[in-house]
């Protein structure tokens, strides 16, 4: 492999012990961070190596979520494979996913784009789910966990005496909001995280 842009010689090191003949076909990164994203042609394939500096938190958090949270977009082929990562280093190689980004392209505007963009996020969202009996009620009497304190709460309609029935909370990470979904009387998504 030629020098590549950006790669300190420790990562460089590292691409040549995951690959064999590596040759640069294009440099994706953005130049709004330390971040590398290469494109490379190698004996085994076609991969995306990413790279980041030692202060990068972007790239431990990618390998994280494949890790842990890409398996159903990887099983129905919308998501690269991890093939290789190093934590200590701040760089990974994932399989080549050929496609182009939607970032200003006339894509970028197509109802089927977002039409998919939400399929792959039920997908993601459905992987972890809790029933809470006490969620419903909480909102309605204005007991909403503190990161409801800017979303807009009404509650929601529904048939017979009153009682709030039970929901599904989704949050794949500790870190994100929960969402609930599964209005009691029309199925569709009610209140918190949907926008």
């Amino acid at each position: 492999m030629s020098t590549a842009p950006r790669l300190s010689p420790a990562q460089e090191d590292a691409v040549r012990t995951w690959f064999d003949a590596v040759e640069i076909i294009a440099d994706h990164s953005w130049g709004l961070t330390d971040t590398v994203v290469l494109h490379v042609r190698h004996a085994q394939g076609e991969s995306i190596i990413k790279a980041g500096g030692p202060g990068n938190h972007h790239i431990g958090r990618e390998i994280t979520a494949h890790e842990q949270w890409t398996t159903p977009w990887r099983e129905a082929g919308r998501c690269a494979r991890l093939r290789h990562a190093d934590r200590e280093l701040n760089m990974l190689a994932t399989s080549y996913l050929p496609g182009t980004l939607v970032k200003d392209h006339p894509a970028a505007d197509d109802p089927d784009t977002h039409r998919q963009a939400g399929e792959l996020l039920a997908r993601f969202h459905a992987q972890e789910r809790t029933v809470s009996k006490e969620y419903e009620s909480a909102m309605d009497a204005g007991r909403s966990p503190g990161w409801t304190a800017t979303t807009a709460s009404t509650p929601s309609p529904r048939p017979g005496s009153g009682t709030p029935s039970p929901r599904t909370i989704t949050s794949p990470r500790s870190s994100c909001r929960p969402m609930a979904t599964g209005s009691p009387a029309t199925g569709s998504s009610t209140r918190a995280g949907s926008a």
